[in-house]
């Protein structure tokens, strides 16, 4: 996947999810979440950023295992930065319900949708 259309997939996804968060912080009980969801969203895009950029420059190595071993370790990764997030979130902003993990999970299900997806098509490129 060259870095164009990578680049161009991040913006559409990214916008998308934007409009979605848009419209669940309309709800009256994640409204007082809304800078947290936007947090998330930053902090995926970012992500997908590197994840694209590590496999881009590993998917030709002569270590066949390494790109493998990027996609393993970026999602667990992904997941520990996740969990301390959203713990860090509930120690500091203490929020009075737990409706803030809901932007949070939509936001984590899309964006790991689509790292699945474009780490994939890096995943078909010629060794």
């Amino acid at each position: 996947m060259p870095p164009a259309s990578f680049l161009t997939s991040l913006t559409i996804i990214s916008v998308l999810t934007a409009i979605g968060l848009f419209g669940l912080n309309q709800i009256s009980a994640i409204a007082p979440y809304s800078n947290f969801s936007w947090l998330c969203l930053s902090g995926f895009i970012g992500l997908s950023l590197l994840m694209y950029l590590a496999g881009h420059l590993t998917v030709k190595s002569d270590n066949k295992h390494l790109f493998t071993s990027i996609i393993l370790g970026s999602t667990l990764g992904k997941m520990v930065l996740s969990l301390v997030l959203v713990l860090l979130y509930h120690k500091f902003a203490m929020p009075t319900s737990k409706a803030f993990v809901i932007p949070f999970f939509i936001v984590y299900l899309v964006f790991t949708s689509f790292e699945t997806w474009f780490m994939m098509k890096l995943g078909k490129q010629q060794r």
